[in-house]
């Protein structure tokens, strides 16, 4: 899987859709075995498996963009809510 491997063989914080590969969804957030806070979209297409690195982080870098996208008053977007639900579990283990 090249440069995602960390990635699947890390911690899954957060998921949207199929399981396209083993540990791999179609919209993952991950922990990383380097230590980084991964966001992959990936899908499947006739045997082929296709991925985009959205952004690789650092935890700190991670927890603060996260921070940022809180808006009062607002409801998050559903792009968001996986990033929030990803930090609630990725402060838990921290």
């Amino acid at each position: 899987m090249g440069p995602i491997q960390p990635a699947i063989e890390g911690t899954k914080l957060e998921a949207d859709g199929p399981e396209v590969n083993q540990g791999l969804w179609e919209v993952g957030i991950y922990l990383g075995t380097d230590s980084f806070v991964y966001h992959i979209v990936a899908e499947a297409s006739g045997g082929v498996i296709d991925y985009t690195i959205i952004s690789k982080r650092q935890v700190g870098e991670y927890l603060r963009w996260v921070d940022g996208l809180f808006r009062p008053g607002q409801v998050p977007s559903e792009t968001a809510g996986i990033h929030f639900r990803a930090a609630r579990k990725l402060r838990e283990l921290i």
